[in-house]
């Protein structure tokens, strides 16, 4: 295993993985670690066929051997920090990671890490996810972006020693990765390739079987399986990371008899507190201890979820019964997991375990309201008794009332979190104070809720804040006739009864300034004949009317935010369609999908899944990028997500436009509108006349509407875009435009499936994924994020380039020849571009405009000055790069400039340029 790589030795281990393991191997270059190219991940790219992988690796023994681990159906725990991840294992699952390495397959390369080895359970789909800890050399990562900004001024600079020096610091100071889970389409490298850093063969360090990979453990498919949930715990056995900010526990409930009663005679409560502990009691009842937190003997997941605070205990855990949204005393605690919640039968118990009088406190303990009451005024609801909804499907840790969870939008359940307690920030996304009265409006259920419902529903604390707050553009607030038009037509569901029902006084609104009307039943401006025709003979009654309601045709807006003066305004948004109802199982379907679209790449899916959940976290509000899906494979899915599910969620507020909408002159359909799914809106001869209108869709703040037989109006846009296509180049982009998260979606969605999504469509799979994006972390993600750089986006971008563009890349990144990056005449860089143009079938263009252009690159073009032509004086333009890595004359002497031509030549010379046939050279020459 340790020797020298033999073409017997590695063909060997190749047929043997393939026939005994059932791996896709792929080849990699020697003294790498990683394949190149594109497409090795993909069918075609590795081998599957023992037979051809011995004959390749006969005949190449040098090159390196790696697995793509999804199509092998195996996964690793790759270990680049042993003690850390010895840490972490420990205090958060309580498994010892040399025992893993000692019983399962690992491979070491470098000796300060290894891997370990399993095959994927059936039916399972995994991706990669690192753990990453601060280093303890900088624990709150400041030193970290000081040495980056630093090494960017240095290079900026172009001072070589201090941006080694620089580059080092920051290298010292990075982050430190503890450990990778890794999985999909990802390769490992196997034995026995050679490792680049120690030039040593990979070797087993623990053999797999004949029999092939073990399977996954279990837990660490729960890690896999509930990283979100894991994640956090992960970080936070790190000792030396920043605390996190303090957060206000949950208050204990207050309804408890004080210490000592009226009549002088001991607390029951109050004394069985004193005399135990609560992790005592916890661990009696067969909780365990990890780390600094404790896991719920019935879990799920095997992540521990239980805090202990103060002597109180908090759980997270779903369906444990100390898991009522409050802080729980020891007496809580022996209440609730002995006595099922009865307290007077606990303090009954515990009077008698404590040899005290019970019978002068019983009256008093007897009003306290026990631990798990639900539902009652003047506490919390306790977490998932949301009257259907059960413990969190993916996990049993539902997000733990707190200041800093506070980003964290309330969902729809009864206690209006996604799954957890109340948050403020949730709390004014969700709910809008109804003016001139001190009812709130639910948006998410459509109804209005009495103050004292609310304040019981949500506590007092929480209703003061909600109450306090002044901030329009925190507070949404909507006016009592909006209410009760939505109430109206809610009542009115279903019925034949007609718009014209309404009285027309309540439907139509004139709008001043204008000939149009707003018509409350259809919620749309109309012109006058419209109104005449649907009146009649009652026309002129409604027009004479003194009480007929008149509206400023700058006072109708689209404002999801809730932010304008109803009383002053008319908001045509209304709240969206669907109820969100807290469920993963019933979209783990979906969520998938939103990976399969982008290939199971984590940053793509992450970034993804934040700019969906953006917008619905903070109504109207409007990105700056978009999300561009394009390939050639057809049914993938790409429509089925953003036009089919998003439409669901968006309902009203959508729109699926083509190429016809877009390039009409009228837009009516952009009016109202949140989100807009494009489908091959720009056809190919169109396609670079159109990147101006695609832009301002995006970033465009505001929208002039114009439609039929009515005055054209400003509005504010908040729609938020993805563009859909099957070309490979919809439209140009720039290296510049970071606008667009790029996709290519490379596989076919598979049957199965296609019908479990469609099960889950019927069957409340988009209310539960709208809970799950109102529920996503966001971080620090924001309207201006930009997307991560793809390979899709770099393969549109390097077709987007005109002819030049791409000589003057391939110039600056020295694929045309070794040393030829810099000073030049500038007529022999155009003889070269002319001569690439040949070579290649492009477009040439005049010498006068591709200086010019290049020009643009940060190159400088100096005027005619005089360089010496062997013993000839000659004046001649010079393009000099601004880069002072490039190749550059010393000076601009004149025989210095004319050796440095002589040697720029002799290199493009020597990377095969016909140097000699180019008519200026000629021309001297002759």
């Amino acid at each position: 295993m340790t020797q020298a790589n033999t073409p017997s030795n590695i063909a060997a281990w190749a047929r043997r993985y393939i026939e005994a393991f059932g791996l896709a191997l792929v080849k990699i270059e020697p003294g790498q670690k990683a394949p190149k190219g594109n497409g090795w991940n993909k069918p075609g790219g590795y081998f599957t066929d023992a037979d051809k992988a011995e004959d390749f690796w006969t005949k190449n023994p040098n090159h390196n051997m790696g697995v793509v681990l999804g199509p092998s159906r195996v996964c690793s725990l790759d270990v680049d920090h042993v003690e850390y991840t010895r840490h972490v294992l420990l205090h958060v699952l309580d498994l010892h990671l040399d025992d893993l390495a000692a019983v399962y397959p690992t491979l070491v390369g470098n000796p300060a890490r290894f891997r370990l080895m399993f095959r994927v359970p059936d039916g399972v789909e995994l991706s990669r996810h690192s753990l990453v800890w601060p280093n303890p050399l900088d624990p709150d990562g400041s030193k970290h972006k000081l040495a980056t900004a630093a090494l960017k001024q240095a290079e900026a600079t172009g001072n070589a020693e201090l941006t080694a020096t620089m580059r080092e610091r920051q290298k010292e100071l990075a982050p430190v990765t503890v450990f990778e889970l890794r999985g999909g389409l990802v390769q490992d490298v196997l034995p026995p390739s050679i490792h680049p850093d120690t030039g040593k063969p990979y070797f087993w360090r623990t053999k797999p079987s004949a029999d092939g990979l073990p399977e996954l453990p279990r837990e660490l498919l729960s890690i896999w399986n509930n990283w979100e949930i894991f994640k956090p715990l992960g970080q936070g056995a790190c000792e030396w990371a920043p605390a996190p900010k303090e957060r206000p526990a949950p208050k204990a409930k207050t309804n408890r008899p004080a210490t000592t009663g009226a009549s002088g005679s001991t607390d029951v409560v109050g004394a069985y507190n004193d005399a135990n502990d609560v992790e005592q009691l916890l661990a009696a009842h067969g909780y365990k201890r990890r780390g600094k937190k404790w896991l719920y003997p019935g879990s799920t997941t095997g992540l521990a979820g239980v805090t202990v605070v103060d002597g109180k205990v908090y759980s997270h855990h779903g369906a444990d019964p100390l898991a009522n949204g409050h802080m729980n005393d020891a007496f809580d605690v022996f209440c609730l997991l002995e006595h099922d919640g009865d307290q007077k039968a606990a303090t009954k118990a515990a009077a008698k375990a404590l040899g005290i009088d019970h019978a002068s406190q019983r009256k008093k303990n007897n009003v306290g309201t026990p631990p798990n009451a639900k539902g009652e005024a003047g506490s919390q609801p306790a977490p998932g008794d949301d009257g259907g909804s059960s413990a969190n499907e993916s996990g049993d840790l539902p997000p733990a009332p707190s200041e800093s969870d506070s980003a964290a939008p309330a969902g729809s359940t009864t206690t209006g979190g996604a799954g957890g307690a109340f948050h403020i920030q949730g709390l004014l996304r969700r709910y809008a104070l109804i003016v001139g009265t001190t009812q709130a409006w639910d948006l998410d259920n459509g109804r209005r809720i009495k103050k004292a419902a609310f304040q019981a529903l949500i506590g007092k604390d929480l209703f003061k804040q909600w109450d306090a707050e002044t901030d329009p553009k925190r507070k949404k607030t909507v006016g009592e006739d909006w209410v009760k038009d939505i109430e109206r037509a809610q009542a009115l569901a279903g019925k034949a009864v007609g718009d014209l029902k309404m009285p027309m006084l309540t439907r139509y609104v004139y709008i001043d300034g204008t000939k149009d009307v707003w018509d409350y039943a259809k919620k749309r401006r109309v012109a006058e004949g419209a109104v005449k025709m649907a009146l009649g003979d009652a026309y002129s009654l409604w027009l004479n009317s003194p009480e007929r309601r008149v509206v400023d045709m700058n006072h109708i807006v689209f404002d999801p935010t809730m932010s304008h003066d109803p009383e002053v305004y008319i908001n045509t948004y209304e709240g969206l369609p669907l109820k969100p109802e807290r469920d993963d199982a019933k979209c783990e379907n979906l969520i998938w999908l939103i990976g399969f679209l982008c290939n199971h790449a984590e940053d793509a899916t992450d970034w993804l899944c934040r700019w969906l959940a953006y917008p619905l976290q903070h109504s109207g509000a409007k990105m700056d990028t978009a999300v561009l899906m394009h390939s050639t494979t057809e049914g993938s899915g790409k429509s089925l997500l953003f036009s089919v599910v998003m439409g669901m969620l968006y309902g009203q507020y959508s729109a699926t436009v083509g190429q016809t909408q877009l390039e009409g002159s009228f837009n009516a359909w952009q009016s109202g509108k949140l989100w807009a799914v494009f489908e091959e809106v720009v056809s190919r001869d169109q396609k670079y006349n159109q990147v101006g209108k695609i832009k301002q869709l995006i970033t465009g703040q505001t929208v002039r509407i114009e439609s039929k037989f009515v005055n054209g109006w400003e509005e504010a846009s908040h729609m938020n875009a993805v563009f859909l296509s099957n070309e490979i180049v919809p439209w140009p982009i720039s290296d510049s435009d970071r606008r667009f998260l790029v996709m290519w979606p490379e596989e076919k969605l598979p049957a199965k499936r296609q019908m479990a999504i469609k099960q889950e469509l019927a069957n409340g799979g988009v209310e539960a994924l709208y809970a799950w994006l109102l529920a996503y972390d966001l971080g620090d993600f924001d309207e201006q994020t930009k997307p991560p750089v793809t390979p899709a986006r770099e393969r549109l971008v390097a077709l987007s380039r005109a002819p030049w563009q791409t000589f003057a890349n391939l110039w600056r990144l020295g694929e045309l020849g070794e040393g030829l990056w810099g000073g030049c005449l500038s007529s022999d860089l155009y003889a070269m571009f002319v001569e690439w143009c040949q070579r290649n079938g492009e477009h040439r263009m005049s010498q006068t405009k591709f200086s010019l252009f290049i020009e643009t690159l940060g190159v400088d073009k100096t005027r005619a000055i005089p360089w010496t032509d062997r013993n000839t004086r000659r004046f001649a333009a010079f393009l000099l790069p601004r880069d002072e890595a490039s190749f550059l004359p010393p000076s601009v002497n004149a025989a210095v400039l004319g050796k440095h031509v002589e040697a720029w030549r002799a290199n493009a010379l020597k990377a095969g340029w016909n140097v000699e046939a180019w008519d200026h050279v000629k021309a001297a020459a002759a």
